[in-house]
């Protein structure tokens, strides 16, 4: 079977399988696939709701959310002058496909390039060019606060590509991609 066109982030699953993020701009739909280990077909765990103005292809990020066991997925929709664009923080279970829509806001102008939970119950989302970190504050079982921008140097930094939580002798450290 063959992968869609738009898969914009690929994270490790169960069993050594593959969970894919993405557009598929065939069917025109927003997704999360399962691709099992061996060779199985592909299974479809989550559409997204997308609101189709045929001009960008939407972006979808997906990160673990190992706290709970599931995975936040962030759909951004370009803004353009006649729509009325978002970016929207889904929860997605695995296991069935449930949705829980977290956070929904208007596009920052900036496309995301990354997506970190963290432990603090936060999450970080970076943000192309010259633009912004955000941060998700207040994330519980059913909703987050809108993004914030993140007042910070790494915040200022062009070019953000990827973005780690990793653990230091001194605690943890937030590690920033660019390029």
């Amino acid at each position: 079977e063959n992968l869609p066109d738009g898969v914009h982030d690929v994270l490790l699953g169960p069993q050594n399988g593959l969970y894919l993020t993405g557009y598929d701009s065939r069917r025109r739909i927003t997704f999360v696939l399962y691709a099992p280990p061996f060779g199985q077909r592909l299974r479809y765990i989550s559409q997204l709701p997308y609101r189709d103005y045929g001009q960008f292809a939407p972006t979808v990020l997906g990160a673990h959310e190992e706290s709970r066991g599931t995975l936040l997925i962030l759909l951004y929709q370009r803004p353009i002058s006649w729509g009325s664009e978002s970016m929207a923080l889904y929860r997605v279970s695995p296991e069935d496909g449930s949705q829980t829509l977290l956070s929904s806001t208007p596009s920052p102008f900036w496309p995301p390039t990354a997506l970190l939970p963290r432990s603090d119950g936060s999450v970080l989302v970076a943000t192309s060019g010259s633009g912004p970190l955000l941060r998700y504050d207040g994330c519980n079982a059913t909703a987050c606060a809108g993004p914030s921008a993140l007042a910070s140097a790494a915040s200022n930094a062009t070019g953000k590509a990827g973005l780690a939580e990793v653990r230091t002798a001194h605690g943890k450290a937030l590690c920033l991609v660019t390029g």
